[in-house]
């Protein structure tokens, strides 16, 4: 019975011990803080892990999520709460693995996609009204992927253009003109 209360009351004690923190322990989390200072051409300095950095205008307020694509899927990979500067930063200790990112705006209704390679840091400003219009700051790909898409949009734009105006055409030659400007835009598609 000494046995089991001695090592009972070790336990305990040590437990204790354990569990308090101390004056010279860090804080383990610390909030999300925005800047008012944002430049997205000025890239911070940092020692490792990530750091992304929007200004994602018309939002003051909300959540935002930087996701990564997995096959069909779309996975958190970091949330951040909005500041009322309209900027969200997403951070991290440890480095995000290269590929397609994007961030899903407040209210989960718009997102667009970018590039996360080697830097690891980027700047990015966005409008929720023009989408087509998103600057990227940091992995050079991203400027290449940016003209992919627009081109792409416009195409796509031209495309549903006359898809629609195909199906109201009334006489063969609308109907042929638009088969024709369709699959022009489809072939430099």
């Amino acid at each position: 019975m000494k046995r089991f209360l001695l090592f009972y009351g070790f336990l305990l004690l040590s437990t204790l011990s354990f569990s308090q923190k101390g004056d010279n322990q860090e804080k383990t989390s610390k909030p999300k803080t925005t800047s008012n200072a944002f430049n997205p051409n000025v890239l911070p300095e940092i020692d490792s892990g990530f750091r992304v950095t929007a200004r994602l205008k018309g939002y003051t307020a909300g959540v935002a999520y930087l996701c990564f694509h997995f096959g069909k899927n779309l996975n958190i990979a970091d949330s951040s709460v909005m500041g009322e500067d309209e900027v969200v930063v997403f951070d991290g200790g440890k480095s995000l693995p290269g590929g397609i990112y994007s961030i899903v705006f407040p209210g989960k209704r718009y997102l667009f996609d970018f590039f996360i390679d080697k830097k690891q840091v980027i700047n990015i400003v966005a409008d929720s009204s023009d989408l087509s219009n998103v600057k990227v700051v940091g992995e050079p790909e991203n400027q290449l992927f940016q003209e992919y898409q627009h081109f792409v949009s416009v195409k796509g734009a031209i495309l549903s253009q006359e898809r629609t105006a195909y199906s109201l055409s009334t006489n063969r030659e609308d109907s042929l003109r638009h088969q024709a400007n369709f699959d022009k835009a489809n072939k430099e598609l």
